[in-house]
């Protein structure tokens, strides 16, 4: 019997129908048999990341950090648990923190034990190098058991903002926990300084409680180290050494027992500055050049501006000035271009590594002190005194005569409105070794200060020879 198009159409849709129903019922029995037959390689199953599972990822790294984390211990006794360290070679090398370590040569820690075995207690380790600068040192230990011993890797891709990142718990937990934060702030993973805010990763899991302990990617791998210090604008934000730039660092103090950093000995501050053409630009102001240095030896002098975001310094600001200084090692040179005089002048630096002790502002090291050097610039205020500010004060002869914020307005009757002249009037008085008479102001004070030393050029310190007596102007 011939069929109507009508059923011939209806027979084709029955049928398909059929066909789509066998495929989807039996496509979970007979595709993996199909499969097993043709040996054909099974489709890839979509999982969750780490960053997807936070907590499957605190809990898998929480049974695997503890072996590679050693905690650093307080005073010879080992009393208490002071921060953390984390092992980063087969040899039982440990990178820490320099300020939990420092002045110390053998340093007691506390070692992970595996939870079958019995509490390992203490043991020495050896102070091998460090790095007051970056705030990173080097221990050596004899691992009582060397297969307990975990090497973390070290992250070899930069991190970025919003990243989610992990470190450990503070010194008081005890037991080695894992926060879970992120990264606020990338820093730069290539920086050989890593001496500047702009040079760390900040994060919000930098604590202060966990110094010197590792910061890691949600992969187990070291991204950072981190340090005491928080961000100047925001107390919730730490900070940590990339761990890109500490691998270098450690590098140079395997092998050189320093961090290899470029030097040319020039103070400077940030400041802005009109030119023949009227066009105002960024420099850094020289304020003070160290004698016989690469910067004196190449023609810079007291007063110059070298200009910044130029073509031969790309570096826009003061602190980029410095990190591509400290960046540059021999024999490599700087092309400084320098406005003096209204003219400009191109001077070639021949780098120089710098000195093991690094030379200061005339006064700074004699009468134990640190002065503020502004990385931007910085309008005077009319109403207030101008002068020199005190950043910070160290042991010694001035310790409790002058606080940071201070300002020296004058040396031995010398006004000293900047620290060119500053330092032009403290170079003086120390090559003379005359009496020194500070003037100095001090917030909130309505009569000035007058401080009276006597330096003693043959020990590098000075001595208080009367007291602090407030003086009207």
């Amino acid at each position: 019997m011939k069929q109507t198009p009508l059923q011939r159409w209806t027979s084709l849709v029955l049928a398909g129908g059929f066909l789509c129903l066998f495929c989807v019922l039996g496509s979970s029995w007979f595709w993996p048999k199909l499969q097993a037959f043709l040996a054909l390689p099974s489709p890839a199953v979509q999982t969750r990341s780490p960053v997807d599972n936070p907590w499957l990822t605190l809990q898998r790294l929480g049974q695997e950090i503890p072996a590679s984390v050693v905690r650093i211990q307080a005073g010879d006794q080992g009393e208490s648990t002071i921060g953390f360290g984390v092992i980063v070679d087969p040899r039982a090398y440990v990178l820490t923190s320099w300020t939990l370590v420092r002045g110390r040569t053998v340093v007691p820690l506390r070692v992970h034990a595996p939870p079958t075995q019995p509490e390992l207690g203490q043991v020495s380790a050896r102070f091998v190098s460090g790095d007051e600068f970056s705030d990173i040192a080097i221990l050596e230990f004899v691992p009582p058991n060397p297969d307990w011993i975990r090497v973390r890797g070290i992250a070899r891709h930069p991190p970025f903002p919003g990243q989610v990142v992990l470190a450990l718990s503070d010194v008081d937990d005890p037991q080695i926990g894992l926060q879970l934060g992120q990264v606020l702030k990338r820093g730069s993973m290539g920086a050989r300084s890593a001496i500047h805010e702009l040079d760390l990763i900040g994060t919000n899991v930098a604590t202060g409680g966990n110094v010197g302990g590792p910061l890691l990617t949600t992969e187990g791998e070291i991204l950072g180290i981190c340090i005491a210090e928080h961000a100047a604008h925001d107390e919730r934000q730490g900070h940590a050494v990339p761990a890109l730039a500490a691998d270098a660092m450690v590098g140079d103090l395997m092998r050189f027992g320093r961090v290899r950093r470029g030097w040319i000995g020039m103070f400077a501050h940030a400041a802005w500055r009109k030119h023949e053409s009227q066009a105002q630009s960024l420099v850094a102001h020289v304020d003070y050049v160290v004698p016989g240095s690469p910067a004196d030896l190449a023609g810079l002098k007291c007063g110059d501006d070298v200009l910044l975001a130029s073509q031969h310094i790309p570096a826009r600001s003061l602190p980029e000035l410095q990190r591509m200084i400290l960046a540059t090692l021999p024999p490599q040179t700087l092309e400084l271009s320098v406005l003096r005089r209204n003219a400009f002048e191109v001077l070639t630096v021949a780098v120089e590594d710098q000195p093991l002790l690094p030379p200061a502002l005339p006064g700074e090291r004699e009468w134990g002190l640190s002065l503020a050097c502004p990385q931007e610039p910085v309008e005077m205020d009319p109403d207030l005194p101008h002068g020199v500010a005190v950043r910070e004060i160290h042991e010694g002869v001035l310790a409790g005569k002058l606080g940071p914020g201070d300002l020296i307005v004058n040396i031995n009757g010398m006004p000293t409105p900047g620290l060119e002249t500053y330092c032009v009037q403290a170079a003086a008085v120390l090559a003379s070794r005359v009496p020194v008479h500070l003037q100095v102001w001090r917030k909130g004070e309505s009569a000035f200060r007058k401080i009276e030393l006597t330096s003693l050029r043959e020990v590098g310190t000075a001595a208080v020879t009367s007291a602090v007596s407030p003086d009207s102007e």
